[in-house]
């Protein structure tokens, strides 16, 4: 599966949701069989305001065989910003970086 275009975000949750598309891929090849024809993967930004709120964007994005590119599906973000946004910043973040660097 190759990808010619590159709509995803470059950060390092979307570079975490990419390695597990490609190891993935590569389990299924190594027992003989194809790569997910549609793999899913997810976005998510945070941004500080202050030192106690913060505001999120999310993306999805599937994959479009006949562009061969990952194509934006769902969008949200936050309503504005907020201390409960900060603290769900704090969690995605040690989660993130937990499932990143096990």
């Amino acid at each position: 599966m190759t990808f010619n275009t590159v709509t995803q975000p470059k950060s390092g949750h979307i570079a975490n949701q990419e390695g597990k598309v490609c190891a993935d891929a590569i389990s299924r090849i190594l027992i003989g069989q194809q790569p997910d024809p549609a793999p899913v993967t997810n976005s998510a930004c945070f941004s500080t305001i202050t030192m106690q709120q913060a505001s999120w964007l999310t993306d999805v994005f599937q994959y479009n065989a006949s562009s061969m590119a990952m194509q934006p599906s769902v969008a949200g973000e936050s309503t504005g910003w907020s201390s409960d946004n900060f603290k769900d910043m704090e969690t995605w973040y040690g989660s993130l970086m937990s499932d990143t660097f096990a």
